[in-house]
């Protein structure tokens, strides 16, 4: 779902109980529809709220799940409609410089507020702010967009610098007027191509399969008539460079088909487009609008296979074959010679790597967290900040193995990489933290090592642990006295780091394991290691794992 602000009519003033309706001109109705626009609130949505000597009401709003909580603005309509009539005393019926679709839209905008028998317009923006409802950061956000209004008086003879930028980019800072945004109201929902309505089902069809954008709650949609030829398309090789187009349920078009794009798709809050080459053996031309629509990086500026890694941040190739990493909107260079990106989605960190194959971690904005000498950098725990990072045990020698250890956020190496296995929940997951404050790893040898999450080494047994049963349970560890068939087998405790024996081998373990899976049959058991996958040579066979898993 996009961020977006939201302008709603009412009859009343918004509480926590006021009722929406989720399509425009229901009989009876007493809310309409008026505006929406994402990723921020434009400044004609602020000017509206409110003025230095009227400021909008923080009020409670039912759309949210948190209904008590302030999470919106409120203005009386009266207000509304006198700011709007000083706005337009000062800019006139339609600005002479703007372009004939803006000036159309400028007076279907003031039809709308002038002819509005509505008492209250209320302002939703709250998902533009990261932060849940009723926290001291949410209503730090709300109040900011309350004093933004603050910034100019309407009773002024000219425009405020504040509004310029109203004059100047009229697309960026009117938003998107239309009734239909009531629909906001509700969640926004993919349909089978079924139950789509009369005006998208007779003109177009699903690019593929459920073709449904959800960053940008949109359909990406092809018409079933060529907006150039106006005839159908016959072949496979035309539908793949057949234009396309993104559409909300509720009729808006982030990308008409007449752009001209034969493939679109949403990432980092912006739309990602390609256009077919020019002429055979021509590379694509791409470029990336936000989420609005409206051109972020022109496909004539010639980048290759560009799209938005982040709202901040472009990644392209470059001709050598190799990625580069562009600050949006201004494209400057931040970084270049990469050979893979990758945004990791459970922290929001970008891990780029370098020809001599570390990695670098960056934040959203493209900056580097730390000077990094690692391989590889899993996810960040949100609360501690700890991630497991890998190193060659041998710094520059793809030969050597490949050792893990615990990162901070920071930089700081918690622990060393010098262990065959930091344990974790998942093969990306970050450290697991026992009870206690605890980490739990793994020497090359299979020996635990137990440290705090201060990189302090707290236990170190002279203790094997099988590969195969490095699992805790009930802060608990099977261990050995030596190692192989013959270790003498005993529970760990992470608690204490007591040893307690069982009286059985590794060996009777492992019998006792078989003869559950198979019965009395001898069967050859094979252990694989993390190790022996990596550096299998069986291409075809990692390749069916890899399409079994």
């Amino acid at each position: 779902m996009p961020n977006y602000a939201l302008l709603l009519a009412h009859d009343e003033r918004p509480t926590a109980t006021t009722l929406w309706p989720t399509e425009p001109g229901l009989p009876g109705a007493v809310c309409d529809g008026w505006a929406e626009w994402f990723n921020h609130s434009p400044l004609l949505f602020s000017l509206l709220m409110g003025d230095a000597r009227h400021l909008p009401e923080p009020v409670p709003c039912s759309l949210h799940q948190d209904a008590g909580s302030l999470s919106a603005l409120a203005a009386p309509m009266a207000q509304v409609q006198a700011r709007w009539a000083w706005l337009k005393h000062l800019l006139g019926t339609a600005p002479g410089n703007w372009p004939a679709a803006l000036a159309q839209q400028w007076q279907a905008i003031d039809h709308t507020i002038t002819t509005s028998r509505r008492q209250w317009l209320l302002l939703d923006c709250a998902t533009l702010c990261p932060h849940d409802l009723g926290t001291p950061e949410f209503a730090a956000f709300l109040q900011a967009q309350r004093d933004q209004c603050l910034l100019w008086d309407c009773s002024a003879s000219n425009l405020p610098q504040a509004l310029q930028a109203l004059k100047q980019h009229p697309d960026h800072q009117l938003g998107w007027w239309n009734p239909a945004v009531v629909a906001r109201t509700a969640t926004i929902k993919h349909a089978d191509s079924d139950d789509w309505p009369s005006w998208l089902a007779e003109g177009y069809e699903e690019r593929y399969y459920a073709a449904w954008e959800e960053e940008i709650d949109a359909y990406q949609v092809m018409p079933r008539l060529h907006p150039r030829t106006g005839q159908p398309c016959r072949t496979e090789d035309e539908r793949e460079h057949w234009p396309v187009g993104l559409v909300t349920p509720y009729g808006r078009w982030l990308l008409a088909p007449e752009t001209g794009a034969h493939s679109a798709f949403a990432s980092g809050g912006c739309i990602n487009l390609s256009f077919p080459p020019q002429a055979p053996g021509q590379d694509e031309h791409c470029g990336i609008q936000d989420a609005n629509g409206l051109w972020l990086v022109h496909p004539n500026l010639g980048h290759r296979e560009a799209w938005a890694l982040t709202p901040q941040l472009m990644q392209s190739r470059t001709a050598e074959g190799r990625y580069a990493l562009h600050r949006l909107p201004d494209l400057a260079l931040l970084h270049s010679g990469l050979t893979a990106i990758d945004l990791f989605p459970d922290d929001q960190l970008i891990r780029t790597r370098r020809s001599d194959d570390t990695v670098m971690v960056l934040d959203a904005s493209g900056q580097s967290l730390f000077d990094s000498p690692y391989e590889h950098v899993l996810n960040f725990n949100p609360k501690n900040g700890l991630a497991v990072a890998f190193q060659r045990q041998r710094p520059g020698d793809r030969s050597s193995p490949l050792l893990e250890g615990v990162l901070h956020r920071s930089g700081t190496l918690r622990v060393p990489c010098a262990f065959a296995q930091i344990e974790r929940g998942f093969n990306d997951s970050p450290p697991k933290v026992f009870p206690g404050g605890k980490l739990l790893a793994y020497s090359p040898e299979g020996q635990p090592r137990v440290f705090n999450t201060q990189g302090q080494l707290l236990s170190a047994p002279d203790l094997w642990c099988p590969p195969l049963a490095r699992t805790v349970k009930k802060n608990l560890l099977l261990a050995g006295v030596g190692s192989g068939p013959e270790a003498a087998m005993g529970w760990f405790s992470l608690k204490d780091f007591s040893f307690t024996p069982t009286g059985e081998t590794w060996g009777d373990i492992t019998q006792a394991l078989r003869r559950g899976l198979e019965g009395d049959t001898d069967v050859e058991v094979r252990v694989l290691r993390r190790s022996d996958l990596v550096d299998a040579e069986d291409t075809d066979w990692m390749q069916d794992v890899a399409r079994t898993l």
